[in-house]
């Protein structure tokens, strides 16, 4: 992945704790893979259960998001859920937030352009609740990667 992505490969990236796993297992290889090539690092914080991330992207991005999307963070019958969410910084030259957890200034989705085009997501893609509003993301995470 490092290589594909270093190539100009384009990666998409959610979890709940796609940023903060190697850092609790003391992994530095995984370290440097989320900082140098995600270009993200985790925050820590005891608050990480948020639901709502608030979407704000300039047109100069490329990724052009607005608005609110919500996603599951108790058990229900329709969805899975994400008990916690990770919590992002932008950790290179290019990497910038493009969404926040719950209105704060808590990174929820961070973009990069390294080479390919990043994109990290802190909490799972498939656990959006809104079915019109993960496909109008999947749709424009895909154009901005593709510059379609």
């Amino acid at each position: 992945l490092r290589r594909y992505s270093l190539g100009g490969g384009n990666l998409m990236v959610s979890g709940a704790y796609c940023a903060s796993d190697p850092y609790n297992n003391q992994d530095s290889t995984g370290k440097a893979f989320v900082e140098e090539v995600l270009q993200v690092k985790p925050v820590h914080s005891d608050e990480r259960k948020f639901g709502q991330v608030r979407l704000e992207s300039s047109a100069a991005t490329g990724l052009k998001l607005q608005g609110q999307i919500g996603y599951a963070i108790y058990p229900n019958d329709r969805i899975y859920f994400a008990e916690e969410a990770d919590i992002l910084m932008p950790a290179g030259a290019t990497a910038r937030a493009v969404g926040w957890y719950n209105g704060s200034e808590n990174a929820a989705i961070v973009i990069s352009q390294p080479a390919g085009t990043t994109v990290v997501m802190g909490f799972p893609f498939e656990v959006i609740t809104d079915e019109n509003q993960r496909n109008k993301l999947m749709q424009r995470i895909l154009n901005f990667m593709f510059k379609k």
